[in-house]
């Protein structure tokens, strides 16, 4: 009772592919907890609290993975960095 369901097509990231930022964009009034970057092998390679813009310039070019924590339900999305 009362935890709230996020729809992951609520929640946008962009721009995409990305250079050295992503933006966080929700329908829902909170920011995302923790903010995991994880690569292919599932490794995080970037971390952030409560943030709607994550640094990605240092990663290198391919696919990622934003893991979000929305008040403890995870979505994912994934990414190109160019």
């Amino acid at each position: 009772v009362g935890m709230e369901e996020y729809d992951s097509d609520a929640i946008k990231i962009f721009p995409i592919p990305a250079l050295d930022r992503i933006t966080i964009e929700s329908e829902y009034p909170s920011t995302p907890l923790r903010v995991a970057v994880v690569n292919l092998l599932g490794q995080a390679v970037g971390e952030a609290c409560e943030k709607s813009e994550i640094n990605v310039s240092k990663l290198q070019p391919g696919l990622y993975f934003l893991k979000m924590n929305f008040d403890g339900k995870e979505i994912t999305k994934k990414f190109v960095k160019e």
